[in-house]
Order: structure tokens, then sequence, then C-alpha cells
């Protein structure tokens, strides 16, 4: 039986259950391009680590903000984890090696993908963080696009 994407919105009042969201998300949507959207210390980054985590990557997840794009494999699973708010560009993003990443069916979690308007015209599922009443508390809402451009 196929998983299911957790409820949207969902409100998370800790790190760990913004962990579990993740998690649980990476099982029904365990491919593909994640555009992950939200403010600074929204928790686009503990986010990808539960993803992460969901996918069976036991590594320890860190932002890409200075790499760029970080690559964890583990147990035949590949993730790509982008940062792009130092990115200017869509080209620069396929420099990178977005489509060979997706036609290899590998997932690809995106952080700060709305410096790249581009990438909202390809398939995938858009992640947005907010902040909740609480300091550690989080609104995730998430939407599947399937894009006026394929990769």
């Amino acid at each position: 039986m196929p998983h299911r994407l957790p409820e949207s919105p969902f409100l998370s009042v800790s790190p760990e259950e913004t962990l579990k969201h993740a998690t649980r998300t990476a099982a029904a949507v365990p491919g593909g391009l994640i555009l992950l959207s939200g403010g600074l210390g929204a928790g686009k980054t503990l986010w990808a680590k539960g993803y992460a985590a969901g996918l069976g990557i036991t590594d320890d997840i860190y932002s890409p903000t200075y790499t760029i794009m970080n690559v964890y494999r583990q147990g035949g699973i590949v993730l790509h984890h982008l940062d792009l708010y130092r990115i200017g560009c869509f080209e620069e993003v396929i420099d990178l090696g977005l489509f060979e990443i997706l036609d290899a069916g590998h997932p690809c979690v995106i952080e700060w993908p709305e410096r790249v308007p581009a990438l909202y015209d390809l398939p995938h599922l858009e992640v947005c963080l907010e902040p909740g009443d609480g300091f550690d508390s989080r609104l995730i809402r998430w939407n599947r696009h399937e894009g006026s451009r394929q990769a």
C-alpha cells in the first residue's frame, strides 16, 4: 500500500515533530524534486535531515549554504541537497547537474528555490515552513505541482 503524504497544513510544535513530518514525507515521496522554502531559521535544513532519515540515510545532514550542494549516499539511495541562497539564475542550477540528478531518479531537496523562479515550472513537491505561535513551532504546508516544463 502506498504511503500518503502527511496532512497539510501541519502544525509542528517541536523540532522532533518537524523531523517526523519530513520522514513521513520521504516515505510518500522518495524521489523527485522538492522545493523547500521558508525564512532564515525556519527549519529547512532540519526538515531535509528528517527527509534523509526517511530515505534511510543516517549521515549527518548539513546546510549546503557554502558548498551549494551536498550529496549523501547510503544503501543505494543518493540524495542531493542544494541551497540556492547564493545562486542567481536557472543556468547555474543546470550547471550543477539538476537535470542529470532528476533523470537518474535521485531525490533532490532544494532550499531557497525562490532565488531561481524557473524551478517552479518543473514537476515538484513544494514544502513551505513558516513560524508558528511558539518558539519551536512551525506551520508546514505542501503542494504537488505538475509543472509546465519537464526535467
